[in-house]
């Protein structure tokens, strides 16, 4: 169901008739408005925690390399993705949970 949605969602966003730009800013305000949803909903320890253990597996595996540090940042929000970006907003965020 979730898949759907984001399939539905992304075709609105290809079909809207928006240039690069205003598909950038579509972009990042649903990257904003998903870092806000971590840090409210209490996700983003659990998020964390996940990338963590796939760093310390990749590291393990790989003789201490962080190899697997861009596959777990993937994974948790693209290939620049930072922490640190995400626990700032925190500051921010009223603790209002808007749902699923």
């Amino acid at each position: 169901e979730r898949r759907a949605t984001v399939h539905k969602l992304q075709a609105s966003v290809q079909d809207s008739g928006l240039d690069a730009a205003g598909k950038q800013e579509v972009e990042g305000a649903l990257k904003a408005y998903f870092a806000d949803w971590l840090v409210t909903s209490g996700n983003l320890r659990q998020v964390l925690d996940l990338v963590n253990l796939d760093r310390e597996a990749a590291n393990q595996a790989a003789g201490g390399a962080a190899s697997g540090a861009g596959a777990a940042a993937a994974r948790a929000g693209g290939p620049n993705a930072s922490t640190s970006t995400v626990e700032s907003k925190s500051s921010g965020a009223g603790g209002e949970d808007e749902g699923d």
